[in-house]
């Protein structure tokens, strides 16, 4: 074994191999580390669609009406069912009394 070494052409060839194995091995590094890279890019997209889901559901429940007040402070003045829930109130307390009696 030491006397091939220690021809040229068997350094020479033993060189070449080092180096192919390198440059194999630098590209197989390369695939690996575009692999995790693709699949940190995908969490990161899910991440934000995830966020932007949970932003929707916290605006809507900023938005949620809290009591019939302000279901009439949404409504325009002229609006028939303003009149309505006015008529639905007064009809409520009254049946409120009836059922004291």
């Amino acid at each position: 074994m030491a006397g091939l070494l220690a021809r040229p052409w068997t350094r020479r060839a033993a060189g070449v191999a080092l180096v192919a194995l390198t440059i194999t091995l630098f590209i197989l590094n390369l695939r690996r580390s575009g692999e995790r890279a693709g699949r940190a890019a995908e969490r990161l997209d899910q991440l934000e669609q995830t966020d932007a889901i949970h932003r929707q559901m916290l605006d809507a429940a900023a938005r949620r009406l809290r009591s019939r007040d302000d279901l009439l402070d949404r409504l325009p003045e002229g609006a028939r069912i303003v009149g309505w829930l006015a008529d639905y109130a007064v009809l409520r307390d009254q049946a409120r009394v009836c059922a004291r009696r």
